[in-house]
């Protein structure tokens, strides 16, 4: 049975009509200045200060904010990906400006998850729901640890050069 949560049919991009899409159309402006004044335009409305602070007073992160808004600015066709990265310092500092009055303990940035994850962590999480399986997960993990024990073991029955059969002082 097909799952259709798994991804697009194939050819399924082909099957809407060309430009339906804002990708599929040159962005309104190319130029961050003129990104970063558009979206600034939205961001001095009161009600929309007013969302801001409540969602940054939540928890929410500045920098997922940033995110959230020039993603949304890519998806409706008014500037390109590389816009977006470009305007997110001075979009980070304008929301930062937004709420700083407004909520005591900003959130500034998302942790990262190389921080949070650690070796006892995964191993609590694979007992607590896959007790009776290796840290191993893959395939090529397995067939990785089969090779390398078996390296091991054909060093551990070889001598060398410098066995102690040839350090026994015997020509």
């Amino acid at each position: 049975m097909l799952d259709t949560f798994i991804g697009s049919i194939p050819g399924e991009s082909l099957s809407k009509e060309f430009g339906s899409l804002p990708t599929d159309k040159p962005p309104v402006t190319a130029n961050p200045e003129q990104a970063f004044e558009a979206i600034s335009r939205t961001l001095n409305n009161k009600g929309t200060q007013k969302d801001i602070s409540k969602l940054i007073k939540a928890g929410l992160s500045v920098e997922t904010m940033v995110n959230t808004v020039a993603t949304q600015g890519v998806a409706k066709g008014m500037f390109s990906p590389d816009v977006a990265e470009i305007i997110k310092i001075p979009l980070f500092f304008k929301i930062f400006d937004i709420c700083h009055d407004k909520v005591k303990n900003i959130k500034l940035y998302n942790k990262s998850m190389q921080e949070e994850i650690r070796e006892s962590d995964l191993e609590g999480m694979q007992n607590v729901l896959a007790p009776d399986n290796e840290l191993l997960n893959t395939d090529e993990d397995i067939e990785q640890k089969e090779m390398m024990d078996a390296t091991r073991r054909n060093l551990e029955k070889e001598e060398g050069f410098m066995s102690s059969s040839n350090l026994s002082g015997e020509i």
